[in-house]
């Protein structure tokens, strides 16, 4: 089979009501709504907030967490059949969401 460069990619500013949630009940929630497979994670503490990369069987969501202004920003990246454009309506549905900002990309076409 040959690979096609095709890719969707959701990037996301969030602002939260209050604290931020939990990042891996929030990872979990996206993951399993848009139907994603996480491989590997790796991650960075600077004292305050945190840089987390989720390494996916279709690609990368990446987190940068900003607790101290109840913000985080994301970006999702997939190939395949996955659609993370999905994860905008289980943030909205899922969390106390003040305000987001969204970026829908096309990649690869």
């Amino acid at each position: 089979m040959k690979y096609r460069p095709d890719g969707k990619q959701f990037i996301a500013d969030i602002w939260f009501e209050d604290n931020i949630p939990n990042i891996d009940n929030f990872v979990q929630k996206i993951t399993n709504g848009v139907k994603l497979n996480i491989v590997d994670k790796y991650s960075y503490n600077f004292g305050i907030g945190e840089t987390i990369i989720y390494i996916l069987s279709e690609s990368h969501f990446a987190i940068h967490t900003y607790p101290e202004y109840n913000y985080i920003s994301i970006d999702i990246y997939t190939c395949g059949k996955s659609n993370p454009y999905d994860a905008e309506q289980i943030i909205k549905e899922s969390f106390s969401v003040k305000k987001i900002n969204i970026h829908k990309l096309q990649r690869g076409i």
